[in-house]
């Protein structure tokens, strides 16, 4: 005998609910310095920062998405690029990946950019949850940048969230129409 079931929804992310059609968006700067060993500026240290917009289109979905190993939240990542000796800012995109259960790897920013060599670069970044420091674990972001075609590492350093943007950075969380 076949049974019937039904898709249980709460009634903020059920269709109709407080949260359909809605989405969020915030706006994120860090910067650090990075060591690159490869490309554009080898040899040498060189300021990076990322100037950039994360945004998910629907926040019910966002709310709702899980995994086997954890609660993984994905919003997607546009902006810039800038770094010290290159001219200009590189438009980047990408992905960040939230995942509050784990200790490592608990925020992953994956960004995409071209160089001023034409090569398409990622630039890699973790933010690492520290019981002892949670100031420390939540603004600091180990970065690895690669060729995207060969995966050779081009550059690494740390890059940090500035705390005296912290006010300018929460009242860029807005919900938004999908």
């Amino acid at each position: 005998m076949a049974t019937a079931t039904t898709a249980h929804h709460s009634p903020v992310s059920a269709p109709g609910g407080l949260l359909a059609g809605r989405g969020f968006e915030f706006h994120e700067i860090m910067a650090g310095d990075c060591t690159f060993t490869d490309g554009p500026i080898a040899g040498r240290s060189a300021r990076v920062e990322f100037d950039l917009r994360a945004h998910a289109p629907d926040l019910a979905a966002f709310l709702r998405k899980s995994s086997g190993k954890g609660v993984f939240r994905t919003a997607q990542l546009e902006g810039s690029l800038r770094i010290e000796g290159i001219p200009g800012d590189l438009p980047a995109s990408g992905a960040i990946e939230m995942n509050l259960v784990r200790s490592r790897g608990m925020m992953i920013y994956d960004l995409d950019f071209t160089g001023p060599d034409g090569k398409a670069y990622h630039l890699h970044g973790e933010k690492h949850r520290n019981w002892l420091n949670f100031q420390k674990g939540m603004t600091t972001l180990y970065t690895d940048i690669t060729e995207k075609g060969s995966g050779k590492t081009v550059g690494s350093g740390i890059l940090y969230f500035d705390l005296k943007t912290i006010v300018p950075f929460l009242r860029s969380w807005k919900l938004v129409r999908a």
